[in-house]
C-alpha cells in the first residue's frame, strides 16, 4: 500500500504524522512518544507533536542535541551528527527506510 501524505495522515483520528520517518503512525504508540515533538503533526488531543497541520516548513522539526555548549565551543561529535543529517538527503527514500548500518 503506498504510504499516506501527511495531510491524509491527519485526517485520521487518532494518527500523527512522523516527520523524521515520513511515516503516520497511532498518535499514542511507543513511536510517536519516541519522536521528538517539534518532528511530528497530530490533531489529536493529548498528542505530544507540536504542530496541528500538514503544513510543516523546512526548520520546523529540531532534532535534540547531546547539550548546551558555551559560547566559542564546538562539538565534534554533534558536527558529525549534523553532517549524517545533510548527507541523507541525497540518499533515495528506499535507501533511508532499508538501511541496515552498513556503508
Amino acid at each position: 500500500a503506498p504510504q499516506p501524505t501527511p495531510a491524509a495522515c491527519l485526517n485520521t483520528t487518532g494518527c500523527a504524522w512522523l516527520t523524521l520517518s515520513g511515516a503516520c503512525a497511532d498518535a499514542a504508540s511507543p513511536r510517536t512518544l519516541l519522536t521528538p515533538p517539534s518532528c511530528c503533526a497530530s490533531q489529536t488531543p493529548g498528542s505530544p507533536c507540536e504542530h496541528r497541520t500538514a503544513d510543516l516548513p523546512d526548520g520546523s522539526c529540531s532534532v535534540p542535541g547531546t547539550g548546551g555548549l558555551q559560547a566559542g565551543e564546538f562539538d565534534l561529535a554533534k558536527a558529525q551528527r549534523m553532517a549524517h543529517f545533510a548527507g541523507a538527503t541525497y540518499c533515495s527514500p528506499d535507501q533511508i527506510t532499508h538501511w541496515n548500518c552498513g556503508p
